[in-house]
Protein backbone atom coordinates (compact mmCIF):
# COMPACT_ATOMS: atom_id res chain seq x y z
CA UNK A 1 0.00 0.00 0.00
CA UNK A 2 1.33 3.36 -1.29
CA UNK A 3 2.82 5.50 1.75
CA UNK A 4 0.01 8.85 2.54
CA UNK A 5 1.30 11.79 2.72
CA UNK A 6 0.94 13.89 6.55
CA UNK A 7 0.73 17.38 4.86
CA UNK A 8 0.89 20.83 6.65
CA UNK A 9 -3.14 20.55 6.79
CA UNK A 10 -5.08 17.51 9.04
CA UNK A 11 -6.79 15.75 6.18
CA UNK A 12 -10.47 17.21 6.04
CA UNK A 13 -12.33 14.11 4.28
CA UNK A 14 -13.48 10.99 5.76
CA UNK A 15 -11.96 9.36 2.87
CA UNK A 16 -8.28 11.01 3.16
CA UNK A 17 -8.79 10.30 7.11
CA UNK A 18 -9.39 6.70 6.37
CA UNK A 19 -6.85 6.47 3.78
CA UNK A 20 -4.22 7.71 6.10
CA UNK A 21 -5.38 5.49 9.06
CA UNK A 22 -5.67 2.69 7.01
CA UNK A 23 -2.40 2.83 5.46
CA UNK A 24 -0.88 2.74 9.28
CA UNK A 25 -3.61 -0.43 10.10
CA UNK A 26 -1.87 -2.51 7.22
CA UNK A 27 1.06 -1.19 8.09
CA UNK A 28 4.52 -4.14 8.27
CA UNK A 29 6.98 -3.06 10.52
CA UNK A 30 10.60 -4.05 10.41
CA UNK A 31 12.02 -5.94 13.44
CA UNK A 32 15.33 -5.76 12.20
CA UNK A 33 15.33 -1.90 11.75
CA UNK A 34 13.11 -1.45 15.11
CA UNK A 35 15.76 -3.48 17.53
CA UNK A 36 18.95 -1.27 15.61
CA UNK A 37 17.28 1.63 15.92
CA UNK A 38 15.86 1.43 19.77
CA UNK A 39 20.10 0.48 20.35
CA UNK A 40 20.80 3.12 18.89
CA UNK A 41 19.14 5.76 20.91
CA UNK A 42 19.47 3.88 23.90
CA UNK A 43 22.85 4.58 23.26
CA UNK A 44 22.38 8.10 22.96
CA UNK A 45 19.96 8.86 25.28
CA UNK A 46 20.67 6.30 28.25
CA UNK A 47 17.86 6.01 30.14
CA UNK A 48 18.19 4.66 33.49
CA UNK A 49 15.27 1.87 34.11
CA UNK A 50 13.64 0.81 36.93
CA UNK A 51 10.89 -1.06 38.34
CA UNK A 52 7.91 -0.95 41.40
CA UNK A 53 8.68 -4.25 43.31
CA UNK A 54 7.22 -6.93 41.44
CA UNK A 55 6.26 -5.42 38.00
CA UNK A 56 9.30 -6.96 36.29
CA UNK A 57 7.84 -10.13 36.82
CA UNK A 58 4.27 -9.30 36.02
CA UNK A 59 5.49 -8.16 32.69
CA UNK A 60 7.63 -11.39 31.64
CA UNK A 61 4.21 -13.44 32.68
CA UNK A 62 2.03 -11.30 30.77
CA UNK A 63 3.91 -11.19 28.10
CA UNK A 64 3.78 -14.90 27.61
CA UNK A 65 -0.08 -14.95 27.31
CA UNK A 66 -0.49 -14.82 23.35
CA UNK A 67 -4.17 -13.55 23.67
CA UNK A 68 -3.02 -10.27 25.44
CA UNK A 69 -1.48 -6.71 24.32
CA UNK A 70 0.26 -4.33 26.65
CA UNK A 71 -0.68 -0.44 26.82
CA UNK A 72 2.16 1.44 27.85
CA UNK A 73 0.71 4.97 29.19
CA UNK A 74 4.05 7.61 30.08
CA UNK A 75 3.94 11.34 31.13
CA UNK A 76 4.63 13.96 28.84
CA UNK A 77 7.58 16.04 30.01
CA UNK A 78 9.54 16.89 27.13
CA UNK A 79 10.24 16.45 23.13
CA UNK A 80 12.52 13.79 23.71
CA UNK A 81 10.01 11.16 26.00
CA UNK A 82 9.55 9.16 22.50
CA UNK A 83 13.08 8.41 22.77
CA UNK A 84 13.54 7.64 26.39
CA UNK A 85 10.74 5.15 26.28
CA UNK A 86 12.47 3.70 23.06
CA UNK A 87 15.81 3.78 24.65
CA UNK A 88 14.13 2.04 27.68
CA UNK A 89 12.79 -0.35 26.18
CA UNK A 90 16.24 -1.65 24.16
CA UNK A 91 17.74 -1.53 27.86
CA UNK A 92 15.33 -3.90 29.92
CA UNK A 93 15.39 -7.45 29.13
CA UNK A 94 11.93 -7.29 30.69
CA UNK A 95 10.81 -4.61 28.09
CA UNK A 96 12.99 -5.88 25.20
CA UNK A 97 10.37 -8.28 23.57
CA UNK A 98 8.17 -5.11 22.83
CA UNK A 99 10.68 -3.81 20.63
CA UNK A 100 9.16 -4.49 16.79
CA UNK A 101 5.99 -5.14 17.90
CA UNK A 102 4.65 -2.01 19.85
CA UNK A 103 2.96 1.23 18.02
CA UNK A 104 3.44 4.50 19.66
CA UNK A 105 1.28 7.27 19.04
CA UNK A 106 3.19 10.62 18.15
CA UNK A 107 2.26 13.84 17.09
CA UNK A 108 1.76 14.89 13.43
CA UNK A 109 4.07 17.66 12.86
CA UNK A 110 6.88 14.68 13.34
CA UNK A 111 6.03 12.65 10.44
CA UNK A 112 6.27 16.00 7.95
CA UNK A 113 9.49 16.50 8.58
CA UNK A 114 11.63 15.67 5.09
CA UNK A 115 13.61 12.36 5.99
CA UNK A 116 12.14 11.81 9.56
CA UNK A 117 9.08 10.37 8.19
CA UNK A 118 10.60 7.11 6.71
CA UNK A 119 12.41 6.79 10.31
CA UNK A 120 9.19 6.98 13.08
CA UNK A 121 7.27 4.55 10.37
CA UNK A 122 9.98 2.31 10.74
CA UNK A 123 9.29 3.01 14.92
CA UNK A 124 6.31 2.12 14.86
CA UNK A 125 4.51 5.55 14.79
CA UNK A 126 1.04 6.02 13.62
CA UNK A 127 0.45 9.97 13.63
CA UNK A 128 -2.07 12.01 15.68
CA UNK A 129 -3.37 15.46 15.38
CA UNK A 130 -3.59 17.84 18.23
CA UNK A 131 -6.28 20.33 18.93
CA UNK A 132 -3.64 23.19 17.85
CA UNK A 133 -2.50 21.47 14.74
CA UNK A 134 -6.38 21.35 14.07
CA UNK A 135 -7.34 17.90 14.85
CA UNK A 136 -10.96 17.21 15.79
CA UNK A 137 -13.83 14.60 17.07
CA UNK A 138 -13.26 13.03 12.56
CA UNK A 139 -9.05 12.09 13.43
CA UNK A 140 -9.41 10.95 17.14
CA UNK A 141 -12.38 8.82 16.27
CA UNK A 142 -9.96 7.30 13.58
CA UNK A 143 -6.80 7.34 15.63
CA UNK A 144 -8.50 5.07 17.99
CA UNK A 145 -9.94 2.95 15.57
CA UNK A 146 -6.43 2.24 14.07
CA UNK A 147 -5.24 1.64 17.81
CA UNK A 148 -7.92 -1.05 18.74
CA UNK A 149 -7.15 -2.97 14.98
CA UNK A 150 -3.28 -2.65 15.70
CA UNK A 151 -4.46 -3.97 19.36
CA UNK A 152 -6.50 -6.88 17.14
CA UNK A 153 -3.82 -7.92 15.46
CA UNK A 154 -1.63 -8.73 18.65
CA UNK A 155 0.81 -5.88 18.68
CA UNK A 156 1.03 -3.43 21.40
CA UNK A 157 0.44 0.23 22.35
CA UNK A 158 2.24 3.35 23.63
CA UNK A 159 0.45 6.55 24.35
CA UNK A 160 1.28 9.99 25.94
CA UNK A 161 -2.38 10.72 27.56
CA UNK A 162 -1.71 13.85 28.53
CA UNK A 163 -3.18 16.52 26.76
CA UNK A 164 0.06 18.65 26.09
CA UNK A 165 3.47 18.45 27.81
CA UNK A 166 4.35 19.61 31.13
CA UNK A 167 4.68 23.91 31.09
CA UNK A 168 4.60 23.69 35.25
CA UNK A 169 5.50 21.45 37.60
CA UNK A 170 6.82 18.10 35.90
CA UNK A 171 6.37 15.68 38.92
CA UNK A 172 2.57 16.06 38.74
CA UNK A 173 0.68 15.02 35.96
CA UNK A 174 -1.79 17.14 32.88
CA UNK A 175 -5.18 16.96 32.85
CA UNK A 176 -5.74 13.12 30.46
CA UNK A 177 -7.13 12.98 27.30
CA UNK A 178 -10.05 10.55 27.10
CA UNK A 179 -8.67 8.20 24.12
CA UNK A 180 -6.63 5.46 26.07
CA UNK A 181 -9.94 4.76 27.87
CA UNK A 182 -12.00 4.23 24.31
CA UNK A 183 -8.76 2.12 23.15
CA UNK A 184 -8.75 -0.23 26.18
CA UNK A 185 -12.69 -0.77 26.41
CA UNK A 186 -12.84 -1.41 22.42
CA UNK A 187 -10.58 -3.71 22.41
CA UNK A 188 -12.04 -5.53 25.07
CA UNK A 189 -15.07 -5.68 23.39
CA UNK A 190 -13.41 -7.36 20.03
CA UNK A 191 -11.95 -10.00 22.71
CA UNK A 192 -8.71 -8.70 22.93
CA UNK A 193 -7.29 -8.35 26.91
CA UNK A 194 -4.78 -5.59 27.71
CA UNK A 195 -3.13 -4.37 30.47
CA UNK A 196 -2.11 -1.07 31.03
CA UNK A 197 1.72 -0.55 31.78
CA UNK A 198 1.81 2.62 33.84
CA UNK A 199 5.75 4.53 33.06
CA UNK A 200 7.16 7.35 34.49
CA UNK A 201 9.44 9.90 33.17
CA UNK A 202 11.65 12.37 35.21
CA UNK A 203 15.14 14.36 34.40
CA UNK A 204 17.63 14.62 35.85
CA UNK A 205 18.37 18.76 36.88
CA UNK A 206 17.92 21.25 33.76
CA UNK A 207 18.68 18.25 31.58
CA UNK A 208 16.20 17.40 28.69
CA UNK A 209 18.55 13.90 27.67
CA UNK A 210 19.67 12.29 31.08
CA UNK A 211 16.23 10.39 32.77
CA UNK A 212 14.86 7.87 35.22
CA UNK A 213 12.43 5.51 33.84
CA UNK A 214 10.10 3.92 36.45
CA UNK A 215 7.97 1.24 35.22
CA UNK A 216 4.77 0.44 37.31
CA UNK A 217 3.04 -2.33 37.92
CA UNK A 218 0.41 -3.85 35.27
CA UNK A 219 -2.91 -2.96 35.77
CA UNK A 220 -5.24 -5.96 34.80
CA UNK A 221 -8.37 -4.74 35.87
CA UNK A 222 -11.26 -5.47 33.22
CA UNK A 223 -12.55 -2.11 32.91
CA UNK A 224 -16.09 -1.66 31.26
CA UNK A 225 -16.00 2.47 31.32
CA UNK A 226 -13.42 4.13 29.31
CA UNK A 227 -13.28 6.92 32.41
CA UNK A 228 -12.36 3.91 34.88
CA UNK A 229 -9.43 3.29 32.54
CA UNK A 230 -8.33 6.69 32.75
CA UNK A 231 -8.34 7.27 36.60
CA UNK A 232 -6.74 3.91 36.99
CA UNK A 233 -3.74 4.77 34.62
CA UNK A 234 -3.93 8.14 36.23
CA UNK A 235 -3.60 6.47 39.38
CA UNK A 236 -0.72 4.27 38.09
CA UNK A 237 1.40 6.55 36.26
CA UNK A 238 1.31 9.13 39.03
CA UNK A 239 3.13 6.59 41.25
CA UNK A 240 5.52 5.67 39.07
CA UNK A 241 6.49 9.17 38.36
CA UNK A 242 6.30 9.40 42.12
CA UNK A 243 9.15 7.73 42.44
CA UNK A 244 11.20 8.45 39.33
CA UNK A 245 10.83 12.38 40.64
CA UNK A 246 12.58 10.68 43.94
CA UNK A 247 15.42 9.44 42.21
CA UNK A 248 16.21 12.33 40.41
CA UNK A 249 15.40 14.35 43.17
CA UNK A 250 12.52 16.13 42.08
CA UNK A 251 10.91 15.35 44.85
CA UNK A 252 11.19 14.09 48.79
CA UNK A 253 11.22 10.48 49.69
Amino acid sequence: MRRPKVNSEVPTSTEKINELYDYYVQHEQSVRFAKFGYALINKIFKPHVSFETGAEKEIRRLLEEDELSLVLAANHVTNNDHYQLSGAASESPALNPLVGHTDILAKASLFKIVGIRQIIDGFGGIPTFREKEGGNARTAAAVVEASVKRIEQGRHMAIFPERTNHTQDPTLLMDFKPGIGHIVTRARKRNRETAILPIGISYYGDSAKKAEVVVGMPITDQFVKPGEVVEATREGMQKALDQASVTTGRRES
